[in-house]
């Protein structure tokens, strides 16, 4: 990679243990440019805020949440927590930013993400490697993620994955123009589940085009305590 690669984190400012730890597995890196999302740490979700970016509908819930579980989430819709809107909007804020900055792609990763070896290097053979169509590209995936069959393509390093296609929210590779139709949806229809579940929704409902890893994950997710929680 010539130019400088561009990271956005998801991070709360008071987890200082994560902030650490990230920190370490991003030192292990060259020639990047990291960027941590501090926007709408969970003190600055008020009410302006709850009512601009999130919809409690029950209705809505079981429709996203349902899709792709045959009904079994029935009666299930609840209000998100705190901390889950606050990981919600950094991930929103990190879509916002890499059309700030221009950028034909980026990575967006929580703060546990681990690296592994040779980071940079594997993750340049995939984008050499990536089908012309994608939008989105999981490094913390692998094929036939929790049970669902992924589609083998002409490809060494890739699968495509059918939705519900996401690998947690720990880390993707996303494009610019998968960042504005995501925008667009988020701002126009609300979030209404946790970002991982609401990602399996948007993208099954945009038929984006997402992409796992064949064999194996660049990044892992460290065993640190959920901030879930707060």
């Amino acid at each position: 990679m010539n130019k400088p690669f561009h990271i956005f984190v998801c991070h709360y400012t008071k987890l200082l243990d994560r902030k650490t730890h990230i920190d370490t597995q991003l030192a292990k890196l060259d020639n990047i440019k990291v960027h941590f999302i501090n926007e709408y740490d969970a003190e600055m979700i008020n009410e302006d805020v709850d009512k601009k970016y999130f919809l409690y509908d029950n209705l809505e819930w079981n429709k996203r949440w349902g899709y792709y579980i045959h009904g079994h989430g029935e009666n299930c819709g609840r209000t998100l927590k705190i901390s889950e809107k606050s990981l919600a909007l950094k991930h929103y804020i990190s879509l916002t930013k890499i059309l700030d900055y221009n950028l034909d792609y980026a990575l967006i990763i929580e703060d546990d993400a681990v690296f592994c070896d040779d980071f940079l290097y594997k993750l340049d053979n995939i984008l050499n490697n990536i089908p012309e169509d994608w939008d989105l590209y999981f490094p913390n995936s692998i094929k036939n993620m929790f049970g669902i069959k992924s589609m083998d393509i002409n490809n060494k390093y890739l699968v495509k994955q059918p939705p519900p296609s996401t690998a947690y929210s720990i880390s993707y590779l996303i494009n610019k123009k998968c960042c504005q139709e995501i925008i667009n949806e988020i701002e126009n229809n609300k979030i209404v589940l946790p970002i991982d579940f609401e990602y399996n929704w948007i993208f099954y409902k945009l038929d984006l085009n997402v992409y796992f890893n064949k064999k194996t994950p660049l990044i892992s997710c460290a065993n640190l305590p959920s901030c879930i929680g707060h």
